[in-house]
């Protein structure tokens, strides 16, 4: 009872500080926005931003939620600001209550040319990520209520990237290192005092990277070109995507292609060594790189999140190779409507010596209020090989449908200009 009118206590002062911060913020007439930040994890933020002003610094409570952390509170400091500037920061060191860790993420990145004056610019950034985390290992699914702890989440990622916009489009090449170092669960023998316990098994992951996009008439292209490698995998992807409006700035018609191949594989069992005909789940998201309400459900409503990637299948197709051709096309019913039919074709095949393709269809419908943020995907027509296998694995049609939460989608701390078309 002591231990819980503790924590309640401190919960409560940091309530009333994050109050009086925020009044003085207030006081001194600065401009909110209300965010969801994109700190790239299975959290929700909410917090609100001020402008730093031409030269400032701003400094503001912080107070947002994850799943293994519980609530959490901290203070953000930047100097993000409406223009650009050459150096930027944003730090975000908070206190988990349920964890009682100190956690955060951080961004700093330096601009080395002016824009204005050479066309394109080249910057340098750094990100850096701390959470608590559950992981899968061997089917099991760890809880910290085994240990009564809760293992930790690193992630650092320094990238280089060299983009330069035109009147219609833009280019962007891009080399960046993900370094991650992620707790796993290890079963000792069943006769074991303490069966479970985790190691830490830190990987990382070049990537090299070119895009380009084009924007004429509110029509759209875009072309994506990378090469990832671990020192036990390498894998080549293309992927070119149109956008034909109807109308200016309302979107028509969506087109997607896509081409994959493992060029090296030397027996590595990281989700990242298989192309994968239907994008990434959270057990599956080796780079940590989208916002799961719940990496580790495996059944229920959170564990049919999603996130678009490699094939373009919205139905939950379990099929992944080492190489995989797709294409994908979806289209708004009409333009004040949240609806759009999808369809899409998928080719895969695995490494082995007599491996033939797996061939599969679907078509649907998408369901979304939130254009690129929230989506939501009912298939309703799918080919033979996936109603097999959906019927061997007792797969109502509930079980089918499957959403996208996007929340680093809407984060006003990036740079407008070309947010909406390079994303490392």
């Amino acid at each position: 009872m002591n231990n819980w009118l503790q924590k309640f206590c401190f919960q409560i002062l940091w309530l009333l500080l994050w109050a009086v911060l925020a009044t003085s913020h207030q006081l001194y007439g600065n401009r909110y926005e209300i965010l969801l930040s994109n700190l790239k994890f299975q959290q929700s933020h909410w917090y609100t931003l001020p402008d730093s002003g031409s030269h400032g610094v701003g400094l503001l409570p912080a107070l947002y939620w994850n799943k293994n952390d519980g609530l959490a509170m901290g203070l953000v400091l930047h100097n993000i600001n409406n223009v650009p500037r050459k150096f930027e920061f944003r730090l975000l060191p908070s206190y988990g209550f349920d964890s009682q860790k100190i956690i955060g993420a951080g961004t700093v990145s330096y601009c080395f040319t002016n824009e204005k004056k050479h066309q394109y610019d080249v910057r340098l950034a750094f990100t850096a990520q701390h959470y608590s985390i559950e992981t899968v290992t061997n089917s099991i699914i760890y809880t910290p209520n085994y240990l009564n702890n809760r293992p930790d989440y690193y992630k650092a990622q320094p990238f280089l990237t060299i983009t330069r916009h035109t009147a219609t489009g833009g280019t962007q090449w891009l080399l960046k290192y993900d370094w991650l170092q992620v707790a796993t669960l290890k079963v000792a023998e069943p006769t074991s005092v303490n069966r479970f316990s985790y190691g830490y098994e830190p990987y990382g992951i070049f990537t090299v990277g070119y895009q380009a996009y084009q924007l004429i008439r509110s029509n759209k292209r875009l072309v994506n070109i990378n090469i990832e490698h671990h020192h036990s995998y390498t894998k080549a992807r293309l992927s070119y995507e149109s956008v034909i409006a109807r109308r200016r700035n309302e979107e028509g018609i969506r087109i997607k292609f896509f081409a994959g191949n493992i060029l090296r594989n030397q027996g590595s069992n990281l989700p990242g060594s298989e192309l994968r005909s239907s994008g990434f789940r959270g057990v599956t998201d080796y780079l940590y790189s989208g916002n799961f309400l719940d990496r580790t459900a495996s059944s229920g409503l959170l564990s049919q999140q999603m996130l678009a990637g490699e094939g373009g299948l919205k139905s939950p197709s379990p099929f992944s190779g080492s190489l995989l051709l797709s294409a994908a096309v979806s289209s708004n019913v009409y333009s004040r409507w949240p609806i759009a039919l999808f369809g899409g074709i998928c080719l895969v095949k695995d490494d082995s010596p007599n491996a033939v393709f797996k061939n599969m269809v679907e078509m649907g419908i998408s369901i979304i209020p939130w254009r690129n943020v929230l989506a939501v995907h009912l298939p309703l027509v799918y080919s033979r090989l996936l109603k097999e296998n959906f019927n061997l694995n007792n797969r109502k049609f509930a079980d089918l449908i499957r959403f996208e939460l996007n929340l680093n989608k809407i984060n006003p701390l990036k740079n407008k200009k070309g947010e909406q078309y390079f994303d490392q």
